[in-house]
């Protein structure tokens, strides 16, 4: 068909829905090689449990999406997934995916946010079960302008739509249903919105999201890992409210809360990159499954990241918190599949704690040579719960302490582990000698089935006893209140570049305090004191 209507089908797109195995040729494997070799994209969208396996390898095949709807009746994985496959990133933004229930004499009311930066034509489509059923819908804007419609009135290709063309108020939008019907309707609410002509990309929250696999094996009892991206052009959005919806195909929903806290499957933290474990424990049941990422600043508490070429200096680029506007997203992503024949009953804990990336000092004192050591608490099942103890080990070699901890001298942790994302804090004074020593620390949770998580970075602390190190200023500057110096510790170089270091070192002294918090956040994981 492509062919007979265009001379280049190089990017041409096909969209391939079943609900059901292959039983007449072409079939998918004679097909597919042409397909590739010619440049055809295949969407492919799985409707129902039943739908062919190959689907999604056609998908990938080709690079092109693979999406999943369950076919219960409130899942909404039907019109999301049309309105991703058909509507370009540029066209339109997903604002609320919603189930409903209609029943006669009651109001079913639901309500969506236009940011001011979104809000050109927006669309409100109702899908319903009983399609024959008269529905009443009335949306009132911000402003309490009320527009009323029936089911009867305005279609998109017989679904039930309104459509407020141009450029729209910002705002709480609310949209009010009711039926004279004596059935029980149940439906989906899908609304969408374009951007404003006056705006573009780099002006709205866009949120995206991924899988690390698309294949589950729970048997492995690996994880996987959820993410979604909130960024406004190049800067990234933080402390937004950032969820996933996970539907199967026997109708179980899960509903996970992504963070950006930089534990267990969240690299870093505060970078807009929110993520989550799916723990092999939480899967019902075999086979594809759908997944949604739901994003949100309704209450006004997330923020923008943005370089501050003010407050930057040689060694730190230093970000600074701006306001963002309140904004409503939702995406529909590729899902994933559990390829196991059944879910086993999983009786012992084999999930180990998540690995410890924050390790840092928090305080020092250069007279007692007394190090306070900071990190977040990692999770008993990656990032979820809490873990039984810390194994907390201090070594003079760096490789050796990363390469066999067991070997190397441990120390007597926290007797009280926090939960997951708490700070923990963790005094020491390593054994003065007549020498400068460096020495090199990292942890490791452990869970009540003896799991042990990865070894954490690796912190690096130099117990100086040279008096020019250690000069009156020094003591000074110490009992002003600086609480932390963030220079990084080259322990081998040549001399020439041992005395830049130091250089480098003296000038830091003799400047401006740094506010702890940003201190924090940018500070390397080696020291000199």
């Amino acid at each position: 068909m492509i062919e007979a209507h265009s001379a280049n089908i190089i990017g041409s797109t096909l969209l391939l829905v079943t609900d059901g195995n292959e039983n007449r040729g072409p079939y998918i494997a004679d097909v597919k090689p042409g397909i590739v070799s010619k440049g055809i994209k295949v969407d492919t969208l799985a409707y129902g449990v039943n739908a062919d396996p190959a689907l999604e390898a056609l998908a990938f095949a080709t690079g092109a999406n693979s999406f999943f709807y369950t076919g219960s009746d409130n899942a909404t994985g039907l019109d999301e997934s049309f309105d991703t496959l058909v509507t370009s990133k540029e066209q339109s933004l997903q604002i609320l995916s919603s189930s409903v229930f209609l029943r006669s004499g009651l109001h079913t009311n639901v309500a969506f946010l236009i940011d001011a930066n979104t809000g050109r034509d927006i669309n409100v489509r109702i899908s319903l079960t009983i399609t024959t059923a008269v529905v009443n819908i009335t949306i009132e804007t911000p402003s309490g302008i009320l527009i009323n419609r029936s089911s009867t009135q305005e279609t998109d290709n017989g679904i039930p739509s309104i459509q407020l063309e141009g450029d729209n108020e910002e705002g709480e939008y609310q949209i009010q249903l009711s039926t004279d019907s004596t059935l029980d309707i149940s439906g989906t609410i899908l609304v969408t919105s374009k951007r404003k002509n006056s705006s573009t990309t780099y002006e709205t929250v866009e949120l995206t999201g991924w899988l690390s696999e698309n294949i589950f094996d729970v048997l492995s009892m690996k994880r996987l890992s959820l993410y979604a991206s909130l960024q406004k052009g190049y800067a990234p959005v933080v402390y937004g409210n950032v969820s996933a919806l996970i539907e199967d195909g026997n109708g179980n929903t899960m509903e996970l809360r992504l963070k950006d806290d930089g534990i267990g499957s969240d690299v870093e933290a505060n970078d807009g990159v929110y993520s989550a474990t799916i723990l092999p424990s939480s899967i019902l049941s075999t086979g594809r499954h759908f997944v949604k990422v739901i994003a949100s600043n309704l209450e006004g508490k997330a923020k923008l990241l943005v370089m501050d070429e003010e407050q930057s200096d040689m060694y730190e680029i230093v970000p600074k918190e701006d306001t963002v506007v309140n904004f409503q997203r939702e995406k529909v992503i590729e899902g994933f599949s559990v390829n196991s024949s059944s879910i086993p009953h999983i009786q012992n804990d084999t999930i180990p704690p998540s690995r410890i990336t924050s390790l840092s000092i928090r305080n020092y004192s250069t007279v007692e040579q007394v190090f306070t050591l900071e990190w977040v608490a990692p999770g008993d099942d990656f990032e979820y719960g809490q873990v039984s103890k810390y194994d907390i080990r201090i070594a003079e070699n760096s490789q050796s302490l990363r390469q066999d901890p067991d070997s190397e001298n441990m120390l007597v942790g926290p007797t009280r582990p926090k939960m997951a994302g708490e700070i923990e804090i963790f005094v020491i004074k390593p054994n003065k000698s007549e020498e400068n020593d460096t020495y090199y620390i990292g942890i490791r949770g452990i869970d009540e089935m003896d799991n042990y998580g990865e070894m954490s970075n690796i912190l690096s602390i130099s117990v100086l006893t040279d008096p020019q190190w250690l000069s009156e200023s020094d003591t000074d500057q110490e009992n002003e209140g600086l609480s932390l110096v963030h220079i990084v510790l080259i322990a081998v170089g040549a001399f020439v570049f041992l005395l830049v270091v130091i250089i480098c070192f003296r000038k830091s002294q003799g400047g401006t305090k740094q506010d702890p918090k940003q201190a924090k956040s940018f500070t390397n994981n080696a020291y000199v004191v």
